[in-house]
């Protein structure tokens, strides 16, 4: 964030709004418009998306090949959910960090 300096902050607000909507797209509304209902940002972010088998078949045989998903993206931090029964996890992606931070660096 040292290297990269906005002149504005308006400059700074908008590149976060238009990256709060491209998100937004990408993850949610391209389902609606694929024709396997698969966000392209999840399946680009996890090489392949999640797993193909039922979540209860995978908790019996965790290590059935339709129950390994993609090898995730350097660039994608996995943070697990801490009430969640099955164990899930959420993806934050380097851009969520790095945006705002330019936002608050200003």
């Amino acid at each position: 964030l040292n290297v990269i300096k906005l002149n504005s902050i308006r400059v700074a607000s908008v590149l976060l709004l238009v990256a709060f909507f491209y998100d937004i797209f990408f993850v949610f509304v391209t389902p609606l418009l694929t024709k396997g209902a698969q966000s392209i940002m999840i399946t680009v972010a996890t090489s392949g998306g999640p797993p193909k088998a039922d979540p209860s078949w995978c908790e019996k045989y965790p290590r059935d090949a339709d129950c390994q998903g993609g090898d995730p993206l350097p660039m994608l931090l996995t943070v697990p959910r801490i009430e969640d029964y099955a164990g899930g996890s959420s993806l934050l992606g380097l851009g969520d960090i790095v945006l705002p931070g330019l936002l608050l660096s200003f």
